[in-house]
């Protein structure tokens, strides 16, 4: 899992005006699975100091594929910099802060399908996009982790 975080950050650090990193974030759940976006943006309605983070939760390498998912999420921020999660996950997820990616799906908005992002695999080395109504086997490679690389358009 190291390996695989190391090189997310380097790739998307170059693409990103803003710091890439790995970030403590308390799990508290109690929101619907599958619905990061919506928890995280609901989450900013119940206290005006709360702000949405975005960013990679990335799994477990799996030693004998090679294999590692990095999923684009969502999650929250409170006044004093404290991350939390209100989306229910399992335990081995390691949080990477990402605000570049959050910026960028505001600033195009009218020509992304989602504000929600490709989700990554990194398989020997090499990253690929899915999305998850794709089926395992349609995973893209893609040559570089810029943005326009990881929204899908209208």
């Amino acid at each position: 899992m190291l390996k695989a975080i190391s090189l997310l950050i380097s790739q998307r650090q170059q693409f990103s005006k803003l710091t890439v990193q790995v970030v403590k974030v308390k799990r508290v759940g109690g929101r619907d699975e599958n619905d990061c976006f919506n928890n995280a943006f609901n989450q900013i309605d119940t206290e005006k100091s709360i702000k949405i983070a975005s960013g990679w939760i990335v799994g477990k390498t799996d030693k004998i594929t090679d294999s590692t998912f990095i999923l684009h999420h969502f999650w929250n921020v409170d006044a004093e910099g404290n991350h939390f999660d209100t989306t229910p996950l399992p335990e081995h997820f390691v949080y990477v802060l990402d605000p570049d990616l959050i910026n960028y799906g505001q600033r195009h908005i009218k020509t992304l399908k989602s504000s929600v992002g490709c989700s990554l695999i990194l398989k020997k080395g090499v990253f690929y996009t899915f999305s998850s109504t794709d089926h395992l086997e349609n995973f893209i490679e893609i040559s570089s982790l810029h943005p326009k690389n990881l929204f899908q358009l209208k």
